[in-house]
């Protein structure tokens, strides 16, 4: 069975924090890298999106509910020079643009999961602890990844919580994006 359903623990964390959690993962993780990503929604679940990171450029559909604990994820593979052209497609598929992020990512890799350490401007930091699992295994691996939080010292935050600060985001975001 296909490991397609991305698991995630999130925390909002305060600057202090955020450089706590960096530093600390710099010393027992695996650096992956850090970079600036943008990302543009075409609805307000955060289900169908266009993802531009340095490594390479994704139509993205997650399933589910924005802010779940596990969502399937289908991944597209665009070409750069074809971006422009997709949104322009949707667009006269009657998807509009809802929100686009621009954010500072760190990526590690810590005891078999990845961990993103990000920060976008008006939105604030967050740390998304995750592994792909199977649907069978999902359960199974959002208990890991608890435990993985509370290893950092971290309690996850409330998607109640997130799901507040992303639809302040929304109303907001032409002020901070870039």
């Amino acid at each position: 069975m296909p490991k397609n359903i991305e698991v995630e623990v999130r925390s909002l964390i305060t600057p202090m924090e955020y450089r706590r959690l960096k530093a600390f993962l710099k010393r027992h993780g695996k650096p992956l890298g850090s970079h600036r990503d943008q990302n543009t929604y075409f609805d307000r679940d955060g289900k169908l999106r266009i993802a531009v990171e340095p490594y390479g450029a994704f139509l993205k559909y997650k399933g589910g509910k924005i802010h779940a604990q596990a969502r399937e994820e289908i991944l597209v593979p665009i070409s750069r020079k074809d971006i422009t052209k997709l949104e322009r497609l949707l667009q006269h598929l009657g998807f509009r643009v809802v929100v686009r992020w621009s954010r500072r990512r760190e990526k590690f890799l810590w005891r078999g999961a990845t961990i993103t350490l990000d920060q976008t401007r008006g939105y604030g930091r967050m740390i998304d602890i995750e592994k792909m699992a199977t649907p069978r295994t999902t359960g199974k691996t959002h208990q890991k990844l608890r435990g993985l939080a509370a290893e950092l010292g971290l309690r996850p935050t409330p998607s109640r919580e997130i799901s507040r600060r992303y639809r302040w985001y929304l109303r907001n975001w032409r002020q901070f994006y870039r």
